[in-house]
């Protein structure tokens, strides 16, 4: 049995056999399918049709709720983004009272935590710290002291030279500094400034003795910066320094109680700069944050 289709004609051939087996002839049947093909098509095209157009919509549907989902996300994390900041900003300004307190405690001239901070976040740019490193050198440099809150007046306040037993007693506030703030979360990566200031490039230092690289860097830092600073103001038991003076105290001190590579940076950053950090230290310098302060000096 054979079929063709031809010009839309469906014809079958069914051979004849005759008794003794052989072919005697065929029988034809003609079918004319057109119409059925014609339906067939229009079937197919239709579902090829509702496919794409389906398709299509669900393309464009996804793409909607895509980019619907896209901006509801991004809104969100700008608002995130934006209270963070915002915590930051409440943490830092919190940071900046508590030292400004502290100054004013400590018979230091008013200023002196947010202007050695300023300080050691030039000198830190100076030597290549960027991001949360930084970030973390100038909390530290605010809190540098704060284990002074736990001193006494007496002996924090005394104007004459401190005695061998009072300067014991005064070198507890660096680990009494560190136990205050370890349980901070975002500010143990700054407690290195906390613990560490007080050590010498030689070794001879608090509290731990360290030398050298020993020492973190930030510590390192800040130690130059905190000498500046003291030099340059004027404190209850004699007046500020100049620049020069300062600098050439520092260069002096660079390889026995600081670490050289600091002082050399710290060489390398323009006076005017660190004039104009000192000036505002005339001014109401209580009221600036860090964030107004640093561009009215970089």
């Amino acid at each position: 049995m054979l079929n063709r289709k031809l010009d839309g004609v469906l014809k079958l051939w069914i051979p004849i056999s005759s008794v003794d087996g052989t072919w005697a002839g065929a029988v034809e049947v003609s079918k004319d399918w057109t119409a059925q093909r014609a339906k067939i098509l229009h079937i197919s095209l239709t579902i090829v049709g509702l496919l794409a157009a389906g398709m299509t919509l669900l393309f464009f549907s996804l793409r909607h709720i895509f980019l619907r989902s896209s901006r509801v996300i991004a809104r969100q994390n700008k608002a995130l983004s934006d209270m963070l900041e915002r915590e930051h900003r409440t943490y830092d300004e919190s940071l900046q009272a508590m030292s400004s307190a502290l100054d004013s405690r400590d018979n230091e001239t008013q200023g002196h935590s947010l202007r050695v901070t300023a300080y050691a976040w030039l000198l830190g740019r100076q030597m290549g710290i960027e991001g949360e490193q930084l970030e973390m050198l100038y909390r530290g440099a605010l809190l540098h002291d704060v284990g002074k809150i736990g001193i006494p007046d007496a002996i924090l306040r005394k104007e004459g030279p401190l005695d061998e037993m009072e300067w014991a007693i005064m070198r507890t506030h660096v680990n009494m500094g560190v136990r205050m703030l370890a349980h901070i979360e975002f500010l143990r990566p700054a407690l290195d400034v906390v613990r560490y200031h007080h050590e010498r490039w030689d070794g001879l230092g608090y509290p731990e003795g360290l030398s050298g690289e020993q020492i973190p860097l930030c510590a390192r830092i800040f130690a130059v910066c905190d000498t500046y600073d003291a030099i340059t103001s004027d404190r209850p038991y004699r007046p500020s320094k100049s620049h020069e003076t300062a600098i050439e105290e520092i260069k002096k001190f660079a390889g026995t109680q600081f670490c050289p590579a600091a002082v050399e940076a710290f060489m390398q950053l323009p006076s005017d700069t660190l004039e104009r950090v000192r000036e505002l230290s005339q001014q109401d310098i209580q009221f600036l944050s860090l964030e107004e302060l640093l561009p009215k000096v970089v």
